[in-house]
């Protein structure tokens, strides 16, 4: 409530002030627009100026407390650690490079600068296509796009092209979203170039070293070819001793050769006629083959028809397979169930022989208990038949013994008997409550359960039965089909055998009539033979060694054109003359022997193949027919003996059905009759035994009152009748236990019937499961049999492929056979012109021998020059791999060209981020505000009571005004400290630095406001921002305008900013500093007092102030 009064009177006062000078309100018009009494006005404060001292020092507090604290603490937090945060600076990549081919490898440098930009946190780059990237760059959702060109890869490809093309990277932004951000994004692009281009020097230095490595290699080999031409030139000195002493040889034996190429000429044609009836043999082969080719497609047609039935039958076997599984299932729960109701019928036939025991011996009390009463009525008569009253009183004494006697045999009796019948109710009671309705429910819902599935089991074996029956008919059509299949390929194989033993007899034929005619030949073409042989022999050595000396001196170039002519010349000459001798070589009667021999042999082996084949196939097929005959017979058997169980097992479950028919639920009622019948007997009993009792009793009357006769006959009278009605309920005592005892011999034949019964429905149960289990075996072995079935039908079908493919083997033969021969014919007419080309050969060989002798002398000069020099060249590359074997390249190798500059920086202090750089700069503008704002609003000239002097009119404003400014400083470094983590290197020189900052400020203030009022206020506002851009709190001085150069060292935010950055960084001393803000805060003080003593004097004469003169104009 006092809040709200205070608030009510300053908002009165604020509300006059408006309308009115201050001169003119007075407390009553206060309390009269707030609407309270004087009291409660002076209650709270004691005058107009104590109103306004409390009004300025709660908005002081609320400025020192909201401003400018926050506002410095907000624009630090804002730039606290810009860089720090570059993470968050969106920048849009666009990749367009197209990977390249490059020295074996793919050079995709686009990809992998993708790749390390997206494990890159230096930006926040995103990664899209060229028109989202300028869209998002117009709009400012990013600040850069970086564009990586199609031809990126490419020109870094070029670096060891003849004009190489630098690669370059596309870097646009939009200063006019943000020209910081813009800035420290060229600034971050940089920086990518400069890995980016560390990253292809690297890539280019592998290359060039692994080039290194293959020109080592290259050195290596070439080393190595060197020192074997040196080997082969000393060979080849070697080896023209040799030539020549060949070429002498080879001149001799020229002269031979004309008289074995006419021996030749006339051995050729009596071969030729050999070579015709060879052909027509063939002829007539191949013919046969193409017959037995025919056939072929029939065989197979049949193989995949018996294929796929076996195929059918063996899916239907499975299937069956399958089903018994279930059936075996079955069969075991039913064999549960049959245990389970034995087990209870045999505790049901043991409560039987307990309760026919008890009604037996219930039965033989009751015939004893009816003996008693007929004694009991036979005394009774005796006393009836009495003629006088002594007779009258012995026969009651007699009788009186013979009942007291008969009394107490019947009460013994009696007691028995209801022994007996409580023990007999109490089990019939045990017996009814156990067998419970419910009990005897389930009983017969588990009978009626056993009947149905005996009723399923045997409809299942009879349905599996017809099956089976269904399938060995199958497979006995199957038998049948293979049995004519069988017969088929006997057939068929028996016309193989005839074709293939009339091409046996036509190769025999042919091998005879070539071997005849080679016969004939041999004697007169062998003489020649050998000697073509000789000369083919020294011609290709002679023209090898040639070759080789040849190429090597065209290599060193050692020798003279001339001589190199010359001895092309022989080599053409010794090459026509070696092609002759060929020719010639390859047309004797062996080569044409052997020709026919390997025709001969290859359609022998053709022949042998196809009957190997054949009888292959053969055996398979009729293996293949016999297991067919065997599975049809095995399956026949085994579903005769299935039928067989499957007609035990229908007549096992009829059996169980029938004992399943007798209706369980008869047993209750039986059990209730008995329980009810024992339960009236039991009550007869008890009448009996109170029967008993009453005669006794007056009986004793009897004897008692003999004396007077009237009593005595009335007495006898009573005892008739109550023997009569002792006697009336014998009958009914012996009929019930009769009944009784038939009822429990009843139960007892039933319940053995029903123990019976499930004795034989268990016995069923078991041979139906031994049926099951022998089914299943049958149907798991005719699984096993079908797939030994199935396997032979495809070793049948692979058999015929393999026919297949032997016939066309020896098709081929044939046809290879006929070629031959057909080549040999052809061939006969080349033999005549090789005997002429012989002769022709002779001459040119000698011709050449000679020329090659004259060269050979020159080749022996130029071998030497040749040693040494090759000698030279395989020790320089020798050297020079050694060289650079020695130099190894490892990964430092290639770091180090790539990037081999490093910078390291040194700092002797240490700034953590922005916000710390930045920091002197905001806590000296967030001060001079705070000072500024403070002496706005603060009474600085008003003076309550009586005005003694100057020095103590200052004195009541500075005891406010300084703890105000040191409490600033404090406050300002604790809250940067906690809001933003502020954490100078010197944090107590920091805050004393910032409370003397505050001091110095608040005294100039102070000063300027006295001195002009709001006009100083405008003034120090002014100063304010001279400062902002003279202290070089942001760019350095040097790079600012000559202007602010020239006052920098002047302004106080110079001494603040440097002393806060020395205190923050943990630089030097900030006592260069202190000392002008020290000389400052005397200096203003000092004229504050002065000004302060002047303002006294002039109040104390009348005299007015210039801020009076300032007020009366609105200027203060």
């Amino acid at each position: 409530m006092s809040k709200f009064t205070r608030d009510a009177i300053r908002n009165s006062f604020l509300k006059l002030l408006n309308e009115r000078p201050l001169s003119q309100i007075k407390v009553k018009d206060i309390v009269e627009d707030c609407g309270i009494n004087r009291n409660t006005f002076y209650y709270y404060f004691h005058d107009i100026p104590s109103l306004i001292e409390d009004m300025v020092m709660e908005e002081a507090e609320r400025i020192i407390r909201e401003y400018p604290s926050p506002e410095t603490i907000e624009d630090l937090k804002s730039m606290w650690d810009p860089y720090g945060n570059l993470k968050n600076l969106p920048v849009a990549v666009v990749n367009e490079d197209c990977p390249v081919e490059y020295e074996g490898k793919t050079l995709n440098i686009g990809d992998e600068m993708v790749k390390n930009l997206r494990e890159s946190d230096a930006l926040d780059f995103r990664f899209m296509d060229a028109g989202q990237a300028q869209k998002g760059l117009a709009d400012g959702s990013w600040y850069m796009v970086i564009t990586i060109p199609e031809n990126f890869s490419r020109n870094a490809a070029t670096l060891l092209d003849e004009k190489p093309e630098k690669m370059e990277l596309t870097f646009e932004t939009n200063p006019g979203t943000n020209y910081i951000a813009s800035k420290m994004g060229e600034s971050a692009a940089e920086k990518l170039c400069e890995e980016t281009a560390s990253q292809v020097t690297e890539t280019y230095a592998k290359i060039l070293f692994e080039q290194l490595a293959s020109v080592e290699d290259g050195i290596r080999e070439a080393a190595d070819g060197s020192r074997a031409l040196a080997d082969g030139v000393s060979t080849a000195a070697g080896g023209s001793i040799e030539l020549k002493e060949n070429l002498r040889k080879l001149a001799d034996s020229t002269l031979t050769f004309s008289d074995g190429a006419g021996q030749l000429t006339k051995g050729l044609k009596e071969y030729t006629g050999g070579v015709e009836s060879v052909k027509e043999g063939a002829s007539r082969l191949n013919t046969g083959t193409e017959t037995m080719k025919e056939k072929i497609p029939e065989l197979t047609e049949g193989i995949h028809r018996l294929q796929q039935g076996t195929e059918t039958y063996t899916g239907g076997v499975a299937a069956l397979d399958a089903q018994s599984e279930q059936l075996l299932d079955g069969s075991g729960k039913m064999n549960e169930g049959a245990e389970q109701l034995t087990e209870g019928l045999d505790t049901a036939e043991n409560g039987t022989a307990q309760y026919v025991r008890a009604v037996d011996a219930f039965a033989e009390n009751a015939v004893r208990y009816a003996m008693g009463t007929k004694q009991l009525a036979d005394g009774a008569a005796q006393l009836e038949d009495l003629e006088n009253l002594r007779q009258i009183s012995e026969g009651i004494s007699r009788l009186n013994a013979s009942v007291t006697e008969g009394e107490n045999s019947l009460k013994s009796g009696t007691r028995q008997l209801e022994d007996g019948l409580g023990n007999l109710y109490e089990q019939l009671q045990r017996i009814s409550e156990e067998t419970s309705d419910s009990s005897i429910r389930e009983f017969a819902e588990n009978m009626e359960k056993t009947r149905t599935w005996s009723q399923e089991a045997g409809e299942a074996v009879t349905q599996i039965s017809m099956e089976m029956d269904g399938t060995a008919a199958d497979l006995r059509q199957y038998a049948a089909l293979a049995a004519s299949v069988q017969s088929s390929l006997t057939d068929m194989t028996a016309q193989m055998e005839s074709v293939r033993t009339s091409a046996a007899a036509a190769a025999e034929s042919m091998k005879g009539a070539v071997g005849s005619c080679a016969e004939d030949a041999d004697s007169k073409i062998e003489s020649a033979n050998r000697q073509v042989q000789s000369a083919r022999e020294t011609m290709a050595s002679a023209a090898s060694s040639l070759e080789n000396i040849y190429g090597q001196l065209a290599a060193q170039g050692t020798v003279s054109q001339d001589t190199l002519d010359a001895l092309s010349q022989t080599m053409t000459s010794m090459n026509t003359a070696a092609g002759n001798l060929q020719e010639i070589s390859g047309i004797d009667q062996s080569s044409y022997l052997g020709s026919v021999q390997v025709a001969y042999e290859n359609i022998s082996g053709a022949l042998d193949q196809w009957e190997a084949v054949d009888a292959g196939v053969y055996d398979q097929l009729e293996q293949a027919a016999g297991d067919l005959n065997g599975a049809a017979d095995l399956l026949t058997e085994k579903g005769d003996s299935i039928k067989a169980q499957a007609e035990n097992m229908a007549k096992t479950a009829g059996q169980m059905k029938i004992a399943a028919r007798t209706d369980p639920g008869s047993l209750p009622d039986t059990l209730r009759s008995l329980t009810g019948a024992a339960g009236k007997l039991y009550e007869g009993a008890c009448q009996v035994s109170s029967g008993v009792n009453t005669t006794s009793e007056k009986l004793t009357e009897l004897e008692t009152a003999t004396s007077g006769f009237p009593a005595a006959a009335q007495g006898v009278k009573s005892l008739e009748e109550g023997f009569e009605t002792l006697t009336s309920g014998n009958e009914a005592l012996l009929a019930g236990a009769k009944g009784l005892n038939k009822a429990g011999a009843d139960l007892d034949d039933g319940l053995r019937a029903a123990v019976s019964g499930g004795d034989t429905l268990a016995e069923g149960m078991r041979s139906l499961d031994g049926g099951v289990r022998a089914y299943t075996g049958g149907v798991s072995l005719l699984a096993r049999n079908s797939a030994a079935l199935t396997g032979g039908t495809r070793q049948l079908l692979e058999g015929s492929d393999e026919l297949i493919s032997g016939m066309d083997s020896f098709a081929g033969g044939t046809e290879s056979l006929y070629e031959g021969v057909s080549r040999l014919t052809q061939n006969s007419g080349q033999l005549t012109e090789g005997a002429k080309l012989l002769a022709d050969g002779s001459e040119q060989i000698q011709t050449g021998a000679g020329r090659l002798y004259q060269g050979s002398e020159e080749l022996d000069a130029g071998m030497q020059e040749l040693m040494e020099g090759s000698e030279t060249l395989a020790a320089a590359l020798e050297d020079g791999v050694g060289d650079l074997n020695g130099q190894e390249f490892s990964e430092e190798t290639i770091s180090m060209l790539a990037s081999p500059l490093e910078a390291k920086e040194k700092k002797i202090t240490n700034v953590e981020n922005n916000g710390h750089g930045m920091a002197p700069y905001m806590m000296s503008v967030g001060l001079w505000v705070g000072c500024l704002a403070f002496c706005l609003m603060y009474p600085l000239t008003q003076y309550t009571g009586r005005l003694k002097s100057g020095f103590s009119w200052w004195a009541s404003k500075a005891v406010v005004l300084y703890p105000v400014a040191v409490l600033q400083g404090i406050l300002l470094i604790v809250l940067l400290h906690v809001a933003d983590g502020f954490q100078p290197a010197r944090m107590m020189e920091t805050i004393c630095f910032a409370c003397l900052t505050a001091v110095s400020f608040t005294s100039i203030m102070y000063f300027f406001n006295i001195t002009l009022g709001k006009v100083g206020s405008f003034l120090m506002l002014i100063f304010m921002v001279i400062q902002l851009s003279g202290s070089a709190g942001t760019y350095p001085v040097e790079i600012s305008p000559p202007f602010v150069s020239r006052i920098h060292a002047f302004l106080p935010f110079t001494c603040t900013v440097d002393a806060f950055r020395s205190a923050i960084s943990g630089g030097e001393s900030i006592l260069p500093s202190v000392t002008p803000l020290v000389v400052l805060t005397l200096v203003f003080t000092g004229l504050t007092i002065l000004q302060f003593q002047h303002m006294a004097r002039c109040r104390k004469t009348g005299k007015k102030l210039l801020i009076d003169w300032m007020e009366e104009k609105g200027l203060a």
